[in-house]
């Protein structure tokens, strides 16, 4: 499945690599927070509706996760997650 959608495939992203490189799965988390809720709503292909004003990214990105990969995280640590990979890449690329 996700190596059809076009997404994955334009991050270079392969679904083997995710679930053993943590490198890999926080930039595939950093990656999906970037994205808006509405955008997030669009790649989800789960049977659950998130589109209540009360749902927050996280969830959504949450519940990708484990659906599609069987990794189980809480949303303070997809948020924290996604702020540690953009602070390590921007100071990367700075030095």
């Amino acid at each position: 499945m996700t190596e059809k959608n076009t997404f994955y495939r334009q991050l270079g992203i392969h679904p083997s690599k995710i679930k053993e490189s943590n490198f890999e799965q926080n930039g595939l988390i950093y990656e999906l927070y970037k994205l808006s809720k509405k955008d997030l709503l669009k790649k989800y292909q789960g049977k659950v509706d998130f589109s209540g004003p009360d749902i927050y990214k996280e969830t959504i990105i949450s519940a990708m996760l484990e659906e599609e990969y069987n990794i189980k995280m809480s949303t303070d640590a997809i948020k924290k997650t996604a702020t540690r990979f953009c602070k390590i890449n921007k100071s990367e690329k700075g030095a």
